[in-house]
C-alpha cells in the first residue's frame, strides 16, 4: 500500500497540472524518438538511446542502468509502435519488486522568452498484449523544468515539477490506455533573467510493496510557448569602387 506521504506528494504534485491549455509556437520540434534507427524492441544497453551516448543534439542524457535483481526494467527505443514517425521510448517492468528504479532523460537547452508561460508535454501509451499494470507496485513518470541564464549554466528560479502514476492511480480509472495516445502536460513560467531552459523526464517504479509488471511507450515531447526573435545583423552594404 503506498505510503500516507507518497499519497500526498503524488497529489500535490497532480495539483501542479494547470487546467487551461497554453497554444503557442513549437520550440521543441524534434521530439520524436527517430533516432537511432532500431529494428526491434532496443533496449539503451544495445543501441536504444536516444541521446546518441550523451552527444545530443537533441537529448543529452539518457541514464539507466538495469538492475536484474527483484526482477527487471529496461528502457530503450522501439518500432513497434510511435505516435508520428515510427518510433518511440518503451519501458519494461518486469517482475520488478525494488522501488525507486529509474530512467531519465534529459533534453539539451531550449532557448525561451523571459516571463512567458511554456506548456511542456509528451504521450504516453500502454501496450496491447502486455500493458504496465497498477495492481500492485506503481509506477510514475515526473517532468522537471529548469531555467537557466545566457551562459546556459547558471540556474535561475525553481525547478518545476509535475507527476503522474502510471497507469494511473489506484481505485481510479487509469489514466493511459492501449486504445489510444494520452498526453501529460504542464505549465511553468521563465523567470525574468532566464534565456534557456532543460526538460528532464523521469519514469520510476514506486515504493510500496508487490511487483510491478507490463510496457508502456512515450513519444512526441513538446514544448510550446514564445520563441525568441532572432536578433538583426547590423552589417553594412558593401560600397563599390
Amino acid at each position: 500500500m503506498i505510503s500516507q506521504t507518497f499519497s500526498r506528494f503524488l497529489a500535490s504534485a497532480l495539483l501542479l497540472i494547470p487546467s487551461f491549455v497554453l497554444r503557442a509556437d513549437e520550440i521543441f520540434p524534434e521530439g520524436s524518438f527517430e533516432a537511432p534507427v532500431v529494428e526491434a524492441r532496443t533496449p539503451k544497453a544495445k543501441g536504444g538511446d536516444p541521446s546518441n551516448k550523451g552527444e545530443g543534439p537533441v537529448w543529452t542524457g539518457f541514464d539507466h542502468k538495469p538492475d536484474d535483481k527483484g526482477g527487471r526494467f529496461t528502457a530503450g527505443i522501439t518500432n513497434e509502435i510511435a505516435r508520428n514517425g515510427k518510433q518511440s521510448l518503451y519501458f519494461e517492468f518486469d517482475k520488478l519488486t525494488l522501488p525507486y528504479q529509474a530512467a531519465v532523460i534529459q533534453s539539451a537547452p531550449i532557448a525561451i522568452v523571459p516571463l512567458k508561460d511554456y506548456r511542456v508535454g509528451i504521450w504516453g501509451r500502454l501496450d496491447a498484449k502486455n500493458p504496465l499494470s497498477a495492481a500492485a507496485r506503481t509506477a510514475t513518470v515526473k517532468v522537471e523544468v529548469d531555467f537557466y541564464k545566457t551562459d546556459k549554466e547558471t540556474q535561475v528560479g525553481e525547478s518545476v515539477y509535475a507527476v503522474q502514476p502510471l497507469p494511473g492511480i489506484k481505485g481510479k480509472p487509469a489514466v493511459y490506455s492501449d486504445k489510444k495516445w494520452t498526453e501529460f502536460w504542464t505549465v511553468a513560467t521563465a523567470p525574468e533573467d532566464a534565456a534557456f531552459m532543460i526538460i528532464s523526464w523521469r519514469w520510476e517504479s514506486g515504493p510500496e510493496e508487490g511487483e510491478a509488471n507490463g510496457v508502456i511507450y512515450f513519444d512526441d515531447v513538446s514544448v510550446q510557448g514564445p520563441a525568441p526573435v532572432p536578433e538583426k545583423s547590423e552589417t553594412k552594404p558593401v560600397e563599390k569602387k
